[in-house]
């Protein structure tokens, strides 16, 4: 069979050796992604929360309402923010093993050009 020049071969793989860390660094890029929408959605729904208590506080007539005001939105608050810190260090210790993959990825990349 007649094969044109600079095409390859069915079957023939390069001489090139697979990336072994590339499909890795997308996975952790994806989780990044995706944990930070999560906060993204967390972060909305506090401030919407805020916005609802402060706009309630203005009208109340004494200060010590307001702060029994500002206790309840607290306590609202609470599971939020422990889910947005919880988020965060997710975030972050994806982003660190992420960011060593792609120093390994590097030198990998530097051995085998």
């Amino acid at each position: 069979m007649y094969q044109q020049p600079g095409r390859p071969t069915q079957g023939r793989r390069s001489s090139k050796p697979q990336d072994p860390y590339k499909e890795q660094i997308k996975q952790l890029k994806l989780q990044i992604r995706q944990l930070k929408l999560d906060l993204k959605q967390i972060n909305t729904k506090m401030s919407s929360t805020r916005s609802i208590y402060n706009e309630t506080r203005a009208w109340l007539p004494n200060r010590a309402l307001r702060h029994g005001e500002k206790l309840v939105e607290d306590a609202f608050l609470w599971k939020p923010q422990m889910n947005k810190q919880q988020l965060q260090q997710q975030i972050m210790q994806l982003e660190q093993q992420l960011l060593g993959l792609q120093q390994q990825q590097a030198q990998w990349q530097a051995q085998n050009s």
